[in-house]
């Protein structure tokens, strides 16, 4: 989108909000180049999105698969909670099949994954069970990654030992168990079975979450908070070491979220190996690359103080080869849109 209007686009935006990009990246910035900034910021929200939403997708898809076949044939009870009653439990029938049923409803969710489920499959006034039970695809599918990410730490009676190794089989844990348990079979401890271990998936996901987070409710992506190294310790010391400290500069910034993206890249190979690949080749992902270096941030900084000065059609196509050798973002327009050139990587 080309703003005319940057003072005028700063207002709808509010000037608090703007400030806080004067402050951090320099007080020095002209209009136009806190505009290319925030534009740096609001693309940068865009892509992390992207592969946000493929461990999300996938996390979810594969956590319920994998619940579903374990506890098929748990037996069932459903909550009956009236707002002045206490809590009452019927068993009920499984509902799907192997691949997608009704676990949530075997009896081990603790009070707020549980809540989460309930306002999905209860009558948000009366507290009862709908009448048409809403199917556990439905149910799934409307669950945040909130949801998911707590069931790790906030579900002890859950049995994470197989179901773990299913849904992350490429994580370190899972890969050495798997390992020796090949023939000749050697005795070890499923690692999924240390609680610490799953505290430090827990940490992994809470990260994830407060990225998702943040660009859902509009938070500037570059505002970046401590990065610790997720190995749980004990209570006192639950994410672990901090290894970045909070961001105070542009370069910190860059720093830190490339470390965050190297995060959400593993998470995604943890899970399945192709799916990783096939994103870590795609230009999405070199994109997003080029937006957090020092080159990338800087083209959208300084490129939009041209924003004015786009080029026709006919110009662009004569003078093609020399801009690519700028290498810089170039605007151009027919008579009813306008189009962007720049580089990814």
């Amino acid at each position: 989108m080309l703003i005319r209007n940057p003072k005028h686009f700063f207002d709808l935006m509010s000037q608090p909000r703007i400030s806080s990009y004067r402050r951090y990246f320099g007080t020095n910035l002209s209009d136009t180049e806190i505009l290319g900034v925030y534009f740096w910021n609001e693309n940068l929200c865009h892509s992390f999105f992207k592969v946000l939403n493929l461990i999300e997708i996938t996390v979810r898809n594969k956590l319920h698969k994998s619940l579903s076949n374990y506890y098929y044939n748990f037996p069932k009870q459903r909550v009956d909670k009236r707002s002045q009653n206490p809590l009452v439990t019927n068993f009920v029938r499984t509902i799907g099949s192997a691949e997608s049923c009704n676990w949530y409803e075997s009896g081990l969710l603790e009070h707020k994954s549980l809540s989460k489920v309930l306002d999905k499959t209860h009558h948000p006034k009366f507290k009862t069970p709908l009448r048409k039970i809403p199917s556990p695809d439905d149910v799934i599918a409307s669950l945040t990654l909130g949801f998911w990410c707590s069931l790790f730490d906030k579900n002890p009676s859950f049995i994470w030992d197989d179901i773990l190794l299913s849904v992350f089989p490429n994580h370190r844990y899972s890969k050495s168990f798997i390992f020796v348990m090949r023939p000749p079979r050697q005795p070890l401890s499923n690692p999924w079975s240390i609680n610490k271990n799953i505290k430090t998936l827990y940490n992994r996901f809470l990260l994830i979450n407060d990225v998702r987070n943040r660009i859902a409710h509009h938070e500037p992506l570059w505002k970046v908070s401590e990065i610790y190294d997720e190995v749980y310790k004990d209570s006192q010391n639950k994410k672990g070491n901090v290894i970045l400290s909070k961001s105070t500069n542009v370069n910190e910034t860059l720093t830190s979220l490339n470390l965050i993206l190297d995060r959400l890249e593993e998470t995604l190979s943890w899970m399945d190996t192709l799916l990783a690949e096939d994103y870590c080749q795609s230009s999405e992902l070199k994109n997003l690359r080029w937006m957090l270096s020092l080159d990338g941030f800087n083209s959208y900084r300084l490129n939009f103080i041209t924003i004015g000065n786009g080029f026709t059609k006919s110009k662009f196509k004569k003078q093609l080869n020399s801009l690519l050798a700028k290498q810089k973002v170039v605007y151009f327009n027919d008579n009813k849109n306008v189009y962007t050139l720049y580089r990814i990587t």
